[in-house]
């Protein structure tokens, strides 16, 4: 008789091996990443008579919102075996996951998924959409001149560049030491560094794609500059590949939501492919809201009324770009789980909030937009 599954944390070497072939099975390719993974956050795993039926991974981070990084857990590497589907599975280890990842100090939780309405149920809400981006190599080798010396690798000064441009918006991680080494230490990918005047003004994450029946893409999977002139740079330089590359595509969350690219092709040649929404959910509310930046010049107080299960009341109070939370107050914007994770990120402008939430002050909506409008939401990060 089968018995019923005990969700845990992976307790031994074997759990991780059949953990990482059940993610093969179930995604494609080769997984070996998750073992690497297992000083990198929480995990857990489902487990039926010492076999590993199911598991996730929450990989420990920080978040840039409004300027500071909350620390957050990206959970990635879902998965069931195919006849345990549709049990309850799934659910019972995303709960012990986000347990062990509160525990472990993460306040907010992001994924990527087309499996929004799933998520939605367990409190995450849709916060932006990754989009990749593709374009005609030849149109890059026509830019005019820029200044500096595009040179290989990525020095610490660069990592250093990539984490203040990202701070500029709302979503995107504050990388760990790891994630490099992570994401560029095989060969096939090719890391670029833009050097003006001996300081980095930008990278590149660069992999070359084979094209039948001949030639090569290229595939961009970072893509990060100082200002106009470095990314003119950085853009003349994959132009270079022209003479073997077709086509240039930036792969998921490489460029913003509205790329600097569009004014800077001579003819537009862009096209644009959309990919899974990324999603966020607030796991311990007052603490996110306190770690969270806010603007400096903006001064106001929110009555929230929390819905759901885990339903509070709690008071908000923002001033000079901190925020204080309370319990009780009035309960006057009463918001989901998932409705406060997406104004939070800042996806919900005032019309948007209108919709979402129904008829509120006019001086709320505005405040409420105020807060958490200001920059512009983008996850350039896939896990």
């Amino acid at each position: 008789m089968t018995s019923e599954p005990i969700v845990t944390a992976p307790r031994h070497q074997r759990d991780w091996d059949q953990y990482s072939r059940l993610a093969a099975e179930s995604f494609g390719g080769d997984h070996r990443d998750l073992t690497c993974h297992r000083s990198r956050g929480p995990a857990a795993v489902a487990v039926v008579d010492d076999e590993v039926i199911g598991g996730a991974v929450a990989l420990r981070a920080h978040q840039f919102f409004g300027g500071s990084a909350v620390p957050t857990g990206c959970v990635a590497d879902v998965c069931v075996r195919p006849e345990w589907r549709g049990r309850g599975v799934a659910r019972r280890v995303i709960d012990t996951l986000m347990d062990r990842t509160r525990a472990d100090g993460g306040v907010l939780s992001t994924l990527w998924t087309p499996a929004t309405g799933v998520y939605r149920r367990w409190g995450w809400e849709v916060a932006g959409l990754g989009r990749r981006w593709s374009v005609p190599a030849r149109g890059l080798r026509s830019l005019p001149a820029a200044p500096g010396d595009v040179v290989p690798g990525f020095t610490e000064p660069a990592r250093e560049l990539q984490r203040d441009l990202a701070r500029a918006w709302d979503g995107p991680l504050r990388r760990p030491s790891w994630w490099w080494d992570w994401k560029y230490s095989d060969s096939e990918h090719r890391c670029y560094t833009l050097v003006v005047g001996g300081e980095p003004q930008g990278l590149l994450g660069v992999r070359v794609r084979p094209v039948e029946p001949w030639g090569q893409d290229l595939v961009v999977s970072d893509f990060w500059a100082r200002d106009t002139a470095s990314g003119r740079a950085l853009l003349r330089f994959l132009g270079g590949f022209g003479s073997m590359a077709h086509t240039v595509h930036f792969d998921t969350g490489t460029l913003a939501n509205l790329p600097a690219l569009v004014w800077e092709l001579p003819q537009h040649e862009l096209r644009e492919q959309g990919w899974y929404p990324w999603m966020l959910r607030l796991l311990d509310i007052p603490a996110a809201l306190e770690s969270r930046g806010w603007p400096r010049t903006v001064t106001g107080r929110l009555d929230l009324a929390i819905t759901g299960p885990a339903a509070q009341r709690l008071v908000l109070e923002v001033a000079d770009g901190r925020a204080v939370t309370s319990p009780g107050g009035t309960g006057a914007v009463a918001l989901s789980p998932g409705q406060l994770a997406a104004w939070y990120a800042g996806t919900l402008d005032p019309p948007a909030l209108t919709r979402s939430l129904g008829p509120l002050d006019d001086g709320i909506v505005e405040l409420m937009g105020m807060l958490t409008r200001r920059t512009e939401v983008w996850l350039p990060d896939v896990f």
